[in-house]
């Protein structure tokens, strides 16, 4: 039997450099044959005097001068570029790097040649981007609690029907719409509100999200009564969201009109909540509930 010798792993040199490059610089590393490898890794470092873009291309090739395969990986900041993995699927392979438009003042490019399996260098805490190296695996759903500050299963529950039995992720689990991070809850109080008036300002730069309206509308007036909320702050009202006709009382009576009502859509007001009574002697009470963000 032949002598085989043993297969390391090993740094390619073709590939890998410590050359900065200047604006829209590029380095061209020089095709390697790779067939006694079963993987690659390529790791990307470097300095700048600003956020120094640039582009990422790891080729694949049969023959050594035709690109048969190009993945083309856009970093954002050539100093905390993600390290990347990826499986022999041809006889060669070589990486481009192209600078962006900000010079280096230091790079580092190494490519590592394995003679088994790569493993991939994740965390928990790391949020999984669209060109992420992954591994497909049968695993668990979870997700950090920002307020507890810790990572927990998400739960799911059993539901059957016709079709069968399924586990279903409970997404929000109990959680009310406000409670997400990033939002703050509103409560608008409506009491024995009598004119037109503006309920509500909306912070400067956020949105106000109504999710649910509890309110009762008394009409005294012969006719019947409007009650308007528009997305606006003061007269000429523009903006209308929602009208309601308020109920007619008949001659010398009164009447209530009660507004119950949840949206799975939230109402959405950029700039204030202005309830205008435009028709109708109205007495408004009530509560509106929503978020901000």
């Amino acid at each position: 039997m032949a002598y085989q010798p043993e297969v390391r792993g090993t740094v390619d040199t073709a590939n890998s450099t410590q050359a900065a490059l200047g604006v829209s610089g590029v380095f061209t590393g020089s095709w390697t044959e790779i067939t006694l490898y079963d993987g690659i890794s390529v790791l990307v470092d470097g300095a700048s005097a600003g956020t120094a873009g640039g582009t990422l291309e790891m080729q694949f090739s049969h023959d050594g001068t035709t690109v048969h395969r190009n993945i083309s990986i856009a970093i954002a900041d050539v100093t905390a570029a993600a390290p990347r993995t990826l499986g022999t699927v041809a006889r060669y392979f070589r990486v481009i790097y192209t600078n962006g438009s900000v010079a280096q003042t230091a790079l580092d490019i190494q490519v590592l040649l394995h003679p088994g399996f790569v493993r991939l260098v994740s965390r928990l805490d790391q949020s999984v981007g669209e060109d992420e190296d992954v591994q497909n695996v049968r695993s668990f759903i979870g997700g950090k609690d920002e307020i507890a500050g810790t990572f927990k299963n998400v739960s799911v529950a059993t539901s059957t029907n016709l079709a069968g039995t399924y586990q279903s992720l409970q997404v929000a689990s109990g959680a009310r719409p406000s409670q997400l991070p990033g939002r703050t809850a509103v409560r608008i109080v409506i009491n024995h509100q009598t004119a037109p008036v503006l309920a509500y300002t909306v912070t400067a730069s956020k949105t106000l999200y109504i999710t649910d309206i509890s309110m009762t509308v008394e009409n005294s007036s012969s006719g019947s009564g409007s009650m308007d909320i528009y997305d606006d702050t003061a007269t000429p009202l523009t903006g209308l969201v929602l009208p309601t006709t308020i109920a007619d009382p008949g001659a010398g009576a009164s009447a209530l009109t009660t507004i119950e009502h949840s949206y799975v859509e939230p109402l959405a007001f950029s700039v204030g909540v202005y309830l205008d009574e435009s028709a109708g002697t109205l007495d408004m009470s009530g509560v509106i509930l929503g978020y901000e963000e």
